[in-house]
């Protein structure tokens, strides 16, 4: 979300815009974003990859959401976004594509949407904002800026890529050329990256299903907005979306994992997170088939996979004072006789490097009672000459209120039940040298010879994404 209410036109503050009277406001726009915030979205990408036929799917899916959500409501706000959804509505009912997003200044769609999306929850209130900027603005690093003036201002950013599309592209483009351009216009503004959300979303995932994990396939056919098109689609009951993105993270791990086969797919991760950006991936169809080659129309029905992925992440991402606010972090490790592995070859400073990126760090020996280092020290280069027992109670008494901890341990740590029903039980995750502890506490992992540090450290900061969904 904004920081403040900006007008969606020129940028600049509501107040501001509505004194000099140049933009075509919406009625009461300022009201209603009152009552629903206001949510900026910017989906980037290079032309040809299924940009502009995605969001019609998203736009007419939220069109037809009521059908499943019991009193849920999708209003537009302006002429254009209501003569634009009725026309994606008669390009989908006649089996035609929209056309690709002119290189332009893009005009928004803002749209307003209520629905109870837990069952416990009040209803789900927000006013999207959604830019669609033309592939051709991904063309060198100095034209996003210049073209799109709200992306400084957009807290969450879509990517959509086709890999078929890359893979038969001639110009070589990537994932990190995407990024690279994003990064240049942010920097030209001198706008911190920290915080800010990409979602990486895999469009015409029906062509690249025999590349896919098994797992992510099911997930793609079990979706159960699919038939919202043919109007079958009614939800239980009790769907929540919280639950509905644990599943959804476990399948963002796996495509983050396919993401790193890709070209360039592994230093566009490392550059994400270097910038301290949050993370998802999502694999989408927009049409289910791909369309006849020689009239490019579609000869059956369209039925859209997993549409709705990007949108619920993006609601269910906190604030940006919450994300930009640091936890301080622990990196905890075993000294006994047997944890000599963990100092050879530079491992404790691989994985304090990776926290430090995140926030203050301090290490500290199991047992122990004071800071082995603190921040800004780099951690021991060998375990103490005084062996200790494992016990981590005399630390996590004495931690910073709201701390996060790693610990690395060759064996049991003799306390750590003490802190199951604490608040630190989504806080602190365990790397165990034998998979036979590996049930003693809820967030564990077997430390292995290639683990990606930098992977751990990103588990630890999300131990808890899915303990609140919106407020």
């Amino acid at each position: 979300m904004t920081k403040e209410l900006r007008c969606p036109y020129c940028t600049n503050p509501v107040l501001q815009c509505v004194q000099a009277g140049k933009c075509p406001l919406p009625i009461d726009y300022e009201k209603k974003c009152a009552a629903a915030p206001a949510t900026w979205i910017t989906s980037v990408g290079f032309s040809g990859h299924g940009k502009t036929v995605y969001l019609s799917a998203l736009s007419l899916m939220l069109d037809q959401l009521a059908d499943a959500i019991p009193n849920f409501t999708c209003d537009y706000l302006d002429q254009y976004t209501l003569d634009t959804v009725r026309e994606m509505r008669w390009q989908a009912k006649n089996g035609s594509l929209s056309e690709s997003t002119q290189p332009r200044n893009p005009q928004p769609l803002m749209m307003q949407i209520d629905g109870r999306l837990e069952p416990s929850s009040p209803s789900t209130k927000r006013t999207l904002v959604i830019y669609d900027a033309a592939g051709e603005f991904f063309t060198s690093l100095e034209t996003l800026n210049e073209n799109l003036p709200a992306i400084e201002h957009v807290q969450t950013i879509w990517f959509l890529v086709s890999v078929s599309d890359f893979r038969q592209s001639e110009e070589q483009t990537s994932l990190t050329d995407l990024f690279r351009s994003y990064q240049a216009a942010m920097e030209s503004s001198r706008v911190d990256l920290r915080g800010r959300q990409i979602i990486v979303v895999f469009t015409k995932s029906e062509l690249i299903r025999r590349d896919l994990p098994a797992d992510v396939i099911e997930y793609l056919s079990n979706d159960p907005f699919a038939d919202l098109n043919e109007g079958t689609s009614k939800l239980d009951p009790s769907f929540s979306v919280s639950h509905y993105l644990e599943k959804a993270a476990e399948i963002s791990d796996l495509l983050e994992s396919f993401a790193e086969t890709l070209s360039g797919g592994r230093q566009f991760i490392n550059m994400v997170r270097k910038h301290q950006m949050r993370l998802r991936f999502v694999a989408t169809s927009a049409l289910g088939h791909h369309p006849d080659d020689s009239s490019n129309r579609l000869i059956e029905r369209a039925k859209r996979y997993r549409v709705l992925d990007p949108l619920f992440w993006t609601i269910a991402a906190p604030t940006e004072q919450s994300v930009l606010k640091k936890d301080p972090l622990l990196l905890i490790v075993d000294c006994s006789s047997e944890c000599d592995p963990f100092y050879a070859n530079d491992t404790l400073q691989q994985y304090w490097r990776a926290m430090s990126s995140h926030g203050d760090t301090w290490t500290h020996y199991l047992g122990g009672l004071r800071p082995a280092s603190h921040v800004g020290q780099q951690p021991p280069e060998s375990p103490s000459k005084q062996r200790r027992s494992r016990i981590i109670g005399s630390i996590l008494d004495r931690a910073p209120a709201g701390c996060r901890a790693l610990v690395l341990t060759a064996g049991p740590i003799i306390d750590i039940a003490d802190f199951v029903t604490s608040p630190l039980r989504d806080r602190i995750l365990i790397g165990v040298a034998d998979e036979q502890f590996e049930d003693i506490w809820p967030h564990t992992f077997v430390i292995r010879p290639n683990d990606d540090p930098n992977a751990v450290v990103h588990r630890l900061i999300h131990l808890d994404r899915e303990a609140s969904f919106v407020n």
